[in-house]
């Protein structure tokens, strides 16, 4: 309600140029659907200029025409939203929950898996996938896994810090 709220202040005088600051951090799906929409709307239909901060990959690729990337201040590129899809080495985040802490072999099997660019070992552990690769079925199927369970596995959104990871690690 804050963040709508907040919106809504800032529309009242009708401005031609509106700053976001990570409009969209800790809403619910639906809500944060629902404000990209929105600030869709106001770029395009209403001509709005807009100022857009997010860490949300997609977010970014979805609502900007240009993106820039700041470090200390500086700005250290300019990409093209299409441009900056293009290069995206990593296309999906996978995280995965076994029933206990995951040994340097399989660490070492997922790395040498098809598509997969990085696993981070935390908890739960962190696979970044090029395309969409059989990487869950490749997991659950096998065999160095006898002896572990898979507990949860889910989807994570690509951040902008995954990108420029990828991107230093070419």
């Amino acid at each position: 309600m804050k963040q709508r709220l907040q919106f809504a202040r800032g529309m009242i005088n009708n401005p031609d140029y509106i700053f976001f600051d990570e409009p969209t951090i800790g809403l619910d799906v639906d809500i944060a659907t629902e404000m990209r929409e929105l600030i869709a709307d106001l770029a395009h239909n209403n001509k709005k200029g807009i100022l857009l901060t997010t860490h949300y990959l997609k977010e970014a690729a979805e609502l900007c025409d240009n993106i820039y990337f700041l470090r200390k201040g500086e700005i250290t590129s300019k990409e093209s939203s299409v441009e900056l899809s293009k290069e995206a080495k990593v296309s999906e985040k996978i995280l995965i929950s076994f029933n206990k802490v995951v040994s340097q072999d399989l660490i070492k099997m997922l790395k040498e898996s098809d598509g997969v660019v990085d696993v981070k070992k935390e908890s739960p552990l962190s696979v970044s996938v090029f395309g969409h690769s059989n990487l869950i079925r490749k997991v659950i199927t096998n065999d160095r896994l006898a002896n572990y369970s898979v507990e949860e596995m889910k989807k994570e959104d690509i951040t902008l810090e995954d990108f420029l990871f990828t991107q230093i690690t070419k």
